[in-house]
């Protein structure tokens, strides 16, 4: 399973469900902070207590995390030693470091980032915000 960190919030998570697809759910933290309905980690993934299922949202997102291309994606896989047509372990790998400021982690590390120790407001379903710090540790 990864942990998918927004802004110094453990958003969601991305696992394979029992028929192998890729499934991206948002945590009780995330919806309990952010309410439902809410485009958060994509505009295509409004927050929502049920779980995106492959190509059904989880499946692009993922993608969009991912290097372009069959060949910079084989290269960066042989270079990390993982399967490049296994977008989780490739994810797992490279994650920490996505552009902007999603960072995908294995389960329970901790999210390091870009502009690590900088303070970052939240913002929740009410429409105030609460501060994150994105720390490495």
């Amino acid at each position: 399973m990864l942990d998918v960190h927004l802004y110094g919030l453990l958003s969601a998570t991305i696992d394979r469900d029992r028929r192998g697809r890729i499934r991206l759910a948002y945590t009780d933290e995330a919806l309990a902070r952010l309410g439902r309905r809410r485009r958060w980690l994509s505009l295509n993934l409004p927050t929502t207590d049920e779980p995106y299922v492959g190509v059904r949202g989880a499946v692009p997102f993922v993608e969009g995390l991912l290097p372009e291309g069959e060949a910079v994606r084989s290269l960066v896989a042989e270079r990390l030693g993982v399967d490049a047509d296994d977008d989780l372990a490739l994810l797992a790998a490279i994650g920490r470091d996505a552009a902007g400021a999603v960072a995908v982690v294995p389960e329970g590390e901790p999210a390091a980032s870009h502009d690590a120790g900088q303070q970052r407001s939240t913002p929740t379903a009410s429409g105030t915000a609460f501060a994150g710090c994105h720390a490495s540790r």
